[in-house]
Parts: structure tokens; sequence; C-alpha cells
């Protein structure tokens, strides 16, 4: 099982205090995103309250009351992300073992909200969509050519660009840097996983971690100086953090 925890920071520290659980006891989660206020956490989260199905979920960041099924993403849907304009939810949704992203208007311009409806579509596997700051780009991770590697297409889901060909067997959470000029992933193309990171425009990604245990799930730090990644270096999963353009790695505190 995995779960999701919020711990409060002060001044960039870890303030004092336990970290709290604010998702779905004893489920599977995939995937987290915060609304643009902060207020809120989307997250997928498997539940007996719908037949045991991944479905996306709503709750406060402060963990004050029960999560709140997304009815409107239907069944199956994983790894979500928010613009940054907080209009448009992309996610990932699992039909049979054909994974697709999809996309939910949260703008309410028609004066509803409309279903959501598929946004980039293969007879392979595309997920864990992010929008870029801008909103006006998507990057995701797609098996189009036989293995995982990282995709960007505009925000409607034309114009579909591969940017790497590591030939990897998992390659995955991409996430754009805060001004769009980067991104950074994961991948086990050398055995274990490590953090890598590449101009959104293309080019050779730099590895950015090289130890034997695993380094996976990265993430920006708001000035985009840094990257957050969970590594098990100490047997145990904890969150580190390394320069952006590359240095010693310590512990995310």
């Amino acid at each position: 099982m995995s779960e999701i925890y919020v711990l409060d920071l002060s001044n960039g520290q870890i303030a004092r205090g336990a970290p709290k659980q604010i998702s779905l006891r004893k489920q599977w989660t995939s995937g987290l995103a915060w609304t643009r206020n902060g207020r809120e956490i989307v997250f997928a989260s498997g539940s007996g309250l719908s037949g045991g199905a991944i479905t996306l979920w709503r709750v406060s960041a402060s963990g004050s009351g029960a999560p709140r099924l997304l009815a409107l993403a239907g069944e199956h849907g994983r790894w979500p992300a928010i613009s940054l304009q907080g209009n448009r939810l992309a996610f990932s949704r699992d039909y049979a073992h054909d994974e697709n992203i999809w996309r939910l208007d949260l703008s309410g311009s028609s004066g509803k909200t409309d279903k959501a409806v598929r946004l980039i579509a293969s007879t392979r596997n595309d997920r864990v969509p992010q929008y870029s700051p801008d909103g006006k780009r998507i990057v995701f991770i797609s098996q189009r050519t036989g293995r995982d590697e990282v995709w960007v297409c505009n925000s409607d889901g034309s114009g579909p660009v591969q940017l790497t060909s590591l030939g990897a067997a998992i390659t995955g959470c991409p996430r754009w840097s805060p001004n769009g000029g980067r991104i950074v992933f994961d991948s086990n193309a050398v055995g274990t996983f490590d953090v890598y990171v590449m101009d959104a425009s293309g080019g050779q990604p730099k590895r950015l971690t090289s130890h034997p245990a695993d380094d996976a799930v990265a993430s920006w730090s708001k000035d985009g100086r840094s990257i957050y990644f969970v590594s098990n270096r100490t047997k145990n999963w904890e969150v580190w953090k390394i320069p952006a353009n590359g240095g010693t790695s310590h512990t995310g505190d």
C-alpha cells in the first residue's frame, strides 16, 4: 500500500510535528497534484467505495475532512496533473492495459463542468502527463516506440515529439522546471533508477545521480535551483535533494 502525507514547512525548513496522512487508508495511490490555490490535493487511489477501481479524489491539503470522489473523471484515472492556470486537469486512464491521457475542463466557462475527453492516445501506453508552466505544452511518457520514452505535445494533444531515446525498461515521472526550460525525470537506463535532466527542446539528457541505490520521482524546487527525489540509499525511502545542475546529494531537510 502507499499513502499521501503532508508536512508543514516554515522558512524552508521542516517544522516540528509528525507528517499527517491525508489519503485513503490502506489503498494504493498513483500520483498527486496540488490545486492552483494550494488548498487541495487531487490524487489517484483505489477504494472499496468505488468497487476497488483506481479513481481520482480531492482532499483538503490541511488534512481536514474526508477525501471526495472526483466523479466526472470516471474510473481508472491515475497520475493527475493540474495546469498552473488551474483550469485544466490531465490524467492517465487505463482500460484493459491500454493507458491513455484524458483531460477535464475545470474552468466552468460553459456554466458546467464537462466530462473528461480523451486527449493523447496511441496503440501503446501514454501516461504520467504534466502541464508546462505556461499551460501550452504537456510532457508525458509513451511506449509508442516500444519502450518508455519522454514525449511532449501541445496542450490540445497535437504535435507529439519524442525527446528521449534511452531504450530503458522504465522511464517516468517527467516534471517541468519552473521556467519551462528543462525537464527532470527518472529512468533505470543503467540498471538502478537515477535522476536525469534535459532541455525541454530536446538533446542529450544529463544524469544527475549515480548512487548504487534507486533515485526516483524527482521534482523541482520553486526557484528551480534544486531537485528533490526519493532514494533508498539508507535502506529506507527518504526525500533527498541535489543541485539542479549536478553536485552532491543530501537529505532534503
